[in-house]
């Protein structure tokens, strides 16, 4: 019964690994875009607890957040950057660098922005 557990994890483990190497990004390439700030957020910061052994509270700190989301064709990502939330408003232009990623095969598995 162990062993045939043990086969299954490993069949598993084998076809996890097959399927992971198909996404591999192998290539990439960037290129310089203008993309546009579709939202602005602040979060302040804030402590939360968690208690350990004994019901002793620990106190974990949350520090604040400048969110600002960047939009081109359709892609969107959030940044966490304040002297980027400072700068800009809703409704800006920004020049953002977008990475595309590649496949051995060369099909697109990735597209993400850098700022």
């Amino acid at each position: 019964m162990m062993r045939r557990y043990m086969i299954l994890i490993t069949v598993g483990i084998i076809i996890c690994m097959i399927l992971a190497e198909c996404n591999r990004v192998s290539e990439r390439e960037e290129q310089q875009v203008i993309g546009t700030v579709t939202q602005k957020e602040y979060r302040d910061e804030y402590y939360t607890y968690v208690f350990v052994r004994k019901n002793i509270p620990l106190k974990r700190y949350h520090p604040p957040k400048y969110l600002v989301t960047i939009t081109y064709e359709g892609i969107e990502q959030t940044f966490d950057d304040s002297a980027l939330y400072n700068k800009v408003d809703v409704g800006d232009s920004v020049e953002v660098t977008l990475v595309n990623g590649y496949n051995k095969d060369h099909k697109l598995v990735t597209q993400y922005f850098e700022y």
